[in-house]
């Protein structure tokens, strides 16, 4: 890419009838200029009123104009540099201006082209050119922020406009109102997707998930108060928190009052004012009760009848001994239409990828895209719950994920890409849910029922057509009970069971591992690691499941022994379906962590002749150095081992860089060690066997159960 042309002041003739008809329609127009800094720095863009040719201000209107005041006025003063709009609490409007992003052919940098993707709206060139604009709708007012080369405003601040706009992209201006609140907090403010997960906020209140939801909206609120209003949004957060403490939606309200003051000395409010507003505030909401909207309802309607219209005589044996059963339509090897399954890995291990992988192949209907790891029977559409990405986690995600399928080699490979990403835009939805209240359960007056959120959900996946498979990633945002508890974790799975038969669909949910098999250490067990029993929580959960893939990261001296590579810890991870209910559970797979959660799937032949090859190898290497000291022979060193063996021991698969290779491995496991010994003119390192007891090469290959 071309370095960065240097920005110099020029007066840049907008191009007027490019800027969006609706903001020229508001008369929130300014003039500005450049105003040099008395220090030689990079000169300031000031407002100028159209009206007068005065100072004009961000947050007085009765220095603004309309549009055509504005361009007449400019038009007719070679002083001025270009005109402006001024962004208000009043109107929906968000400014996103990116510095330094464009180089001297006007090509967007990376963050540029992401930003461009997430926010697909009006944008323009800066008056310097190597800048951008864009102008979303967003309807929520947050505090301007600046970092790097990034800011955002949605009041207060006006912004150059040029209506120098790319023809590729839209020129209308588009509602991004959540993804722009979600980069907000996620760039700025540290709390989204990449951030380090935290211990749930207020864990010392307690209260109904409608009234725990409020508490952090609420309080997100008081955050990001501007300065100037801040005493008058805290008396309104306390205000609407005591609602709900005198509705029963949150429990105690001293706990209640303690989140509050946290949130305000962050905004730096001083303990004394606080006190004396959250107090009048709260006191004015306890005399006003809020409950949920459908808290009520919910508690006064009947429990389903799990046995209505069931005739048990019409279960009698003989409807199966008429005909044959149909097929097992299988969505993947393993898990039918209609059932339930898990993908059980510690956090970090790579199930997304892996679930967006499984997803892929059914969307396509290309075993190939999960690396032939299960057969895909039928194509079909896919729907993925991403409950922890922003839209641009999703994005980025997909983009690595399948984004070397778009680049083939030769015509007959491009016409296959083509094919699959056809089939990918048209079957694979991927919904990002970060922020939202995604659970499926709640505790009634007799025991767990469903929440308003999960009629809501099987309502509107009974509306996607030809739906194959569902994606719920991770279960904890969807089973928000005590995960221990059995009850709660029969019944959830029932409700997806209902899910599963009304959309003739598979259910696969993303889970963790519980702590005793979640990461590598000197007690790894990989029978242990690839368990049912490896799933983190109630057992009723796996236990009504009807399919389960264990994904575990494997010490890098188990894996460098069984792999026959240089491994770190975790570079190396094993699959298998641990509980299949319909069929077999398969052999182990193994893979290597890729970029940023990426899996690459280890070949079976590449796997099986490293592991049975590797074998025979260590227990001859073993033998050999054996035989030399119970025959009271020199030893030998790594380079001489390599060099006299690799031809007698040919047969076996070695050659001289292999044995090189596994010395050092053994080495490093323990099966060997390395002494110093003097047998020529000086000292050098020469193998004995070591303290680690090898095992036998029968053990080199994983049995099938």
């Amino acid at each position: 890419m071309s370095p960065q042309p240097k920005t110099t002041p020029f007066r840049l003739t907008p191009h007027f009838d490019a800027i969006p008809e609706e903001l020229r329609a508001l008369p929130q127009w300014v003039c500005w200029k450049y105003q040099p800094d008395p220090k030689g720095g990079k000169p300031s863009k000031v407002p100028v009123d159209p009206q007068d040719c005065g100072n004009a201000s961000s947050t007085n209107p009765a220095t603004w104009d309309t549009f055509d005041n504005a361009r007449i006025v400019f038009e007719a003063n070679k002083d001025l540099a270009g005109i402006g709009f001024v962004f208000t609490k009043d109107d929906p409007y968000a400014g996103i201006d990116i510095d330094h992003c464009l180089d001297r052919a006007g090509m967007p940098n990376a963050t540029a082209l992401r930003l461009l993707s997430l926010f697909d709206s009006y944008s323009e060139k800066s008056p310097s050119q190597t800048g951008l604009h864009i102008i979303v709708k967003c309807g929520k007012e947050l505090p301007g922020k600046k970092k790097d080369n990034i800011e955002v405003y949605t009041h207060s601040r006006y912004f150059t406009f040029t209506g120098r706009t790319s023809a590729k992209r839209t020129k209308d201006i588009r509602d991004h109102g959540q993804a722009l609140v979600d980069f907000y907090d996620e760039f700025f403010l540290g709390r989204g997707t990449h951030a380090r997960e935290e211990p749930a906020a207020y864990e010392w209140v307690s209260g109904s998930k409608y009234g725990m939801a409020a508490l952090r909206e609420e309080l997100d609120k008081l955050r990001r108060a501007n300065e100037g209003e801040r005493n008058t949004t805290l008396n309104e957060v306390a205000f609407s928190l005591g609602q709900l403490v005198a509705g029963g939606e949150l429990t105690r309200q001293g706990d209640v009052e303690d989140a509050i003051k946290e949130a305000a000395t962050e905004i730096g409010l001083g303990d004394a004012e606080i006190i004396a507003t959250m107090r009048h505030g709260m006191s004015a909401g306890l005399l006003k009760p809020r409950k949920a909207p459908d808290r009520e309802k919910r508690e006064k309607e009947p429990e389903p009848d799990p046995w209505d219209s069931v005739d048990f005589m019409d279960y009698r044996v003989g409807r199966y001994l008429d005909a044959p059963p149909p097929p097992v339509d299988y969505v993947i090897t393993g898990l039918p239409v209609g059932c339930v399954g898990g993908i059980i890995a510690p956090p970090g291990a790579g199930k997304t990828h892996f679930a967006q992988a499984i997803a892929g192949a059914v969307a396509t209907g290309q075993a190939s895209i999960a690396d032939d790891i299960f057969e895909i029977p039928k194509q079909g559409r896919v729907l993925v719950i991403s409950a922890e990405d922003r839209e641009w986690a999703v994005h980025d995600r997909i983009w690595r994920g399948f984004g070397s399928v778009f680049d083939p080699f030769d015509a007959e490979e491009a016409e296959r890409a083509a094919q699959i990403k056809a089939d990918l835009r048209e079957n694979m939805i991927v919904f990002p849910a970060k922020g939202r209240d995604l659970s499926l359960i709640a505790q009634g007056q007799s025991g767990w029922t469903s929440t308003h959120g999960y009629e809501s959900l099987l309502a509107k996946v009974q509306k996607v057509p030809n739906l194959r498979l569902i994606v719920l990633d991770p279960l904890a945002r969807f089973f928000t009970a005590n995960e221990n508890d059995n009850p709660a974790g029969t019944y959830f799975c029932v409700l997806l069971e209902r899910i599963a038969k009304a959309t003739g669909s598979a259910i696969l949910i993303n889970h963790h591992t519980n702590k005793g098999s979640s990461r590598p250490g000197k007690d790894f067990i990989l029978e242990a690691a690839l368990h049912q029993d490896a799933a983190r929580g109630a057992s009723a959960l796996t236990g009504a499941w009807d399919w389960q893939y264990n994904l575990c990261p494997l010490p890098g001296k188990f894996a460098s022994s069984r792999l026959g590579v240089q491994a770190r810890d975790e570079e190396y991870l094993a699959g298998r379906a641990s509980k299949v209910r319909f069929g077999r559970k398969g052999d182990i797979t193994f893979f290597k962590a890729g970029e940023a959660g990426m899996l690459v799937h280890l070949e079976d032949k590449f796997v099986k002749e490293k592991m049975s090859t590797n074998a025979v190898l260590r227990k001859r290497i073993i033998e050999e150095i054996k035989r030399k000291e119970e025959a009271g022979e020199k030893r030998i060193s790594i380079t001489t081992l390599a060099r006299t063996f690799a031809s007698e021991w040919k047969e076996d698969g070695a050659t001289r860089d292999k044995l090189d290779a596994l010395a050092k491995i053994m080495v490093s496991d323990g099966a060997l060690k390395l002494v110093t010994e003097t047998q020529g003119r000086k000292p050098s390192e020469y193998l004995a066997l070591g303290e680690v007891e090898e095992p036998g090469i029968e053990s080199g290959i994983e049995s099938e159960d």
